[in-house]
């Protein structure tokens, strides 16, 4: 039987074990410690390292929330104060923020180039489609019910995560210029 312990352990195994080992490009020279980053960082295989390690976070995230969210509510909190429910509704933004910027990483076509438009939509639809089925799931879940409060917080995070990506990216390019 699969478990979720199980699954994280692969997943982790995977991101720690991926080393680049390119031999696409030629050996640069031990005379400037500066130039050889630069070629391991702007090698292929090393873009395609990074692009894993986005995906196996990415999905690691989302399982996460789908396992947070199977957990009955008197499990979650002890005994369910106000503060408490306040804290855990607004953990959803930055949660979806994290998980929006993964995904987006992981499909970004290459170093700093973005996303096409159709990707881009794709990719966020996919996202609040998954907000709104993971409030359907936890009406399932004993103690806990769907919020049409909560998709709306997602959506937020969904939001803040693809702003915060897209400052990121024109702060890089104006300090390549």
């Amino acid at each position: 039987m699969i478990t979720f312990r199980g699954i994280l352990s692969i997943l982790l195994n995977a991101i720690i074990t991926v080393a680049p080992t390119s031999t696409e490009h030629p050996e640069p020279s031990n005379q400037n410690p500066a130039s050889n980053i630069q070629h391991l960082v702007s090698s292929n295989q090393y873009q395609k390292m990074l692009k894993y390690k986005y995906a196996s976070l990415a999905l690691l995230s989302t399982m996460l929330i789908i396992y947070t969210s199977s957990i009955p509510d008197r499990l979650l909190w002890a005994n369910g104060s106000l503060s408490e429910q306040i804290i855990s509704n607004f953990l959803h933004i930055p949660a979806y923020a994290v998980l929006t910027i993964l995904w987006l990483k992981a499909f970004e076509r290459r170093k700093n180039a973005g996303h096409s438009f159709k990707s881009l939509l794709l990719i966020l639809v996919g996202l609040m489609l998954f907000a709104v089925s993971d409030e359907i799931h936890q009406s399932f879940v004993p103690g806990r019910m769907a919020s049409f409060m909560d998709v709306c917080l997602d959506v937020t995070g969904i939001f803040i995560g693809l702003s915060i990506l897209k400052i990121f990216e024109i702060l890089n390019i104006f300090q390549e210029q």
